[in-house]
């Protein structure tokens, strides 16, 4: 079945949108040949509803004018996944007048966009709640195809529609459960989804995908698991552990198992962090982080705790990790020393270890499980680069602007100035664009990297034009490979990078 989708719809939504609605045949014609494209994005939305939200319901708007008699610049439609779901959220497809398909987390009440922004960011491409399909792919797709890219691409989202709803205060309240069979069976369901994939490395079981480390798993005398999180593979360091309590219910310990309505479970954590140096208290935790706060009862009353979501729970395991790893990533910046908390917020602080948390996302026609293995290869490259540097006393560090913003690696050299490192797996347009805008932000928003020698390494040569494009901004272009074809053994990295770094022939 065709999509219902043409050329012609793109090309008129950018023609017209946005100007005002007029009495003459050509805005007659585009008011008619739009109005088609708005049907087809119904039909899109009630497909897709049937695929993934046996439960859901679809809002359309089908008119190609807006309330303030101007041509829409974009269709859309909107799908609540339950009868009961919030409505000042939905998933919403839709074709704009930029040439993209695009689905997305949508807020679609006043007074949630700020928190919202803060979640999606500026761009629907590196938004971990939003997937585009440029115009000439699409259009190539049958309706079931479109339909089974959009099921991929928000099974790939970061974050699922409950935790977002919580995180914007609009969903229904959470409740602690407090029997010690659920609550156990919770946690397993975590620990199970950590594991899924990971390595040992070292003292620590790493992640690759999220780049998230696990020290040593402890099993109490009394059935409990406290499990260590950080970002360090190196030496395990601790950043927060998640504890089973002894008594479920969030009345005793800092992390609990809690659910919604609906019965979807929720891993918690208060606005506390105990040992590694510095206990962080819930004033200091929240001042430091931009979590959202969420309200959980507990036997019929609020808690006077505050409470954070680490992951929501019934959602695909790539997807707990990369919540998980936001979660640690925000816990990372509450234990900032003090001084280094309250300094200006443009200069960087340099750490080991991590990585850009969540990786890729959804872009284009690709699974999510193919988006997984973009993950878990950025995650190796980076991992293999550290561990051959580290073999000839060279470190490859980070730099964490308090903000969340973080580079791949810079490198110290003693023969010219620091690298500074934005490791990419496709050499396609969309990681070239991305790659090239990261190490151009990145010494503009940190000074400490404004001296650094800015180099985009790739996982093969792209066109001849596009490397001397990249290199006529001042950014330098170095490779890897994966000769095997299998990322568990490894990439190679040139010989001519490798010595820019410092390895000796």
């Amino acid at each position: 079945m065709e999509s219902g989708f043409t050329l012609e719809h793109f090309a008129l939504l950018e023609r017209w949108g946005g100007l005002r609605d007029e009495d003459s045949p050509d805005a007659d014609y585009a008011r008619e040949t739009i109005r088609v494209a708005h049907w087809a994005t119904k039909d899109w939305a009630d497909l897709l509803v049937e695929r993934i939200f046996p439960n859901g319901q679809v809002e359309a708007r089908r008119a190609p004018i807006n309330q303030g008699h101007h041509f829409a610049q974009y269709t859309w439609a909107k799908i609540y996944p339950t009868e009961a779901a919030p409505r000042g959220l939905a998933y919403t497809v839709g074709i704009d007048r930029d040439g993209s398909f695009v689905v997305k987390l949508d807020v679609t009440a006043n007074g949630y966009r700020s928190l919202y922004q803060a979640l999606f960011g500026e761009d629907f491409a590196e938004s971990p709640i939003a997937a585009v399909l440029p115009a000439v792919h699409g259009l190539a797709l049958s309706m079931e195809a479109l339909v089974d890219w959009s099921a991929d691409a928000i099974a790939g989202f970061m974050l699922d529609y409950g935790t977002v709803a919580q995180f914007l205060g609009i969903g229904a309240r959470l409740t602690f459960l407090t029997d010690p069979v659920a609550s156990a069976a919770g946690f397993s369901a975590w620990r199970q989804a950590m594991l899924e994939g990971a390595i040992e490395r070292h003292k620590a079981i790493w992640c690759p995908d999220v780049m998230l480390s696990l020290g040593k798993i402890s099993l109490l005398s009394d059935g409990r698991y406290e499990v260590p999180l950080g970002f360090d593979q190196r030496d395990g360091s601790t950043v927060v552990n998640i504890n089973e309590p002894k008594q479920p219910g969030g009345v005793n310990g800092l992390s609990s198992i809690a659910v919604d309505a609906e019965g979807h479970r929720y891993l918690m954590h208060q606005a506390k962090l105990s040992a590694e140096g510095e206990n962080i208290l819930p004033d200091t935790f929240t001042a430091r982080t931009s979590l959202t706060s969420v309200a959980v009862d507990v036997n019929g009353k609020a808690s006077s705790r505050i409470w954070f979501i680490v992951a929501a729970l019934d959602q695909p395991a790539v997807a707990i990790r990369r919540e998980t790893a936001r979660f640690v990533d925000q816990c990372r910046l509450a234990r900032l020393p003090a001084a280094e908390a309250a300094s200006d917020p443009r200069q960087g602080v340099s750490r080991p270890g991590s990585d850009e948390v969540g990786g890729s996302y959804v872009i284009g026609p690709r699974e999510a499980l193919q988006a997984q293995i973009v993950e878990r290869r950025h995650g190796m490259v980076y991992l293999a680069l550290q561990e051959l540097l580290a073999q000839h006393d060279i470190a490859l560090d980070k730099v964490l602007h308090p903000l969340g913003f973080e580079i791949d690696g810079q490198i110290a050299r003693t023969n010219g100035p620091p690298l500074l490192i934005e490791i990419k797996t496709g050499i396609g347009s969309s990681n070239i664009h991305a790659g090239v805008g990261q190490l151009y932000l990145y010494p503009r928003l940190i000074p400490v990297l404004k001296n650094h020698l800015p180099i985009l390494l790739l996982p093969g040569h792209p066109h001849s034009d596009v490397v001397a494009a990249v290199r006529a901004t001042g950014i330098a272009v170095h490779y890897f490979s994966f000769p095997k074809g299998d990322i568990d053994n490894g990439p190679v990295f040139s010989a001519e990078f490798l010595a820019l770094c410092g390895v000796p022939d």
